[in-house]
């Protein structure tokens, strides 16, 4: 018998070759009605539930994703904001120094106003802050050496998530 395995197909529950790591949940992709097929993530890194259930829900033998995470169900990763959340939306930014240690330098093509948040690892929003300029610097000299995200947000749309870390 052929079973699906590390699956998130519809109507699967309970049927025979329903296997090991299969799911049968919303996989909120990105725009499935223009075909983009991309998993989502609203509130990233929030685990909450606008994380895709099939984000690191793959088989956890397969190798990792290129974030290093456990793979993802689907034809397509989740890149960990790595990437643009909405390719229509299409901005240069830059982050310097990377390490930082007193000042996060982030420099960008549009000066619309923009939200910025930073996170640690752990999910925890550690600074936030409104700007509309193309050259922004953070006072980033309370935060603990570590690793952290940078999500940018412009009129309610996550166009960048980046990692930099403090020294």
């Amino acid at each position: 018998a052929i079973m699906a395995m590390y699956c998130d197909i519809e109507g699967g529950t309970g049927q025979s070759w329903f296997g090991n790591g299969c799911i049968d949940q919303d996989p909120l992709f990105e725009n499935p009605e223009n075909n983009n097929l991309l998993l989502s993530w609203t509130n990233y890194p929030v685990n909450d539930n606008t994380k895709s259930p099939c984000i690191d829900a793959g088989n956890p033998d397969s190798p990792p994703d290129p974030d290093g995470s456990v793979t993802d169900i689907g034809a397509y990763y989740f890149g960990a904001g790595l990437g643009m959340h909405d390719p229509s939306d299409i901005h240069s930014v830059q982050l310097y120094p990377n390490p930082a240690f007193n000042t996060l330098t982030i420099e960008m093509e549009m000066d619309d106003a923009c939200t910025l948040e930073i996170y640690d690892l752990s999910g925890q929003k550690v600074i936030l802050s409104k700007e509309s300029s193309k050259y922004i610097q953070l006072d980033i000299r309370h935060l603990q050496p570590g690793m952290y995200l940078l999500k940018i947000i412009i009129q309610n749309k996550i166009v960048h998530t980046h990692k930099f870390i403090k020294q």
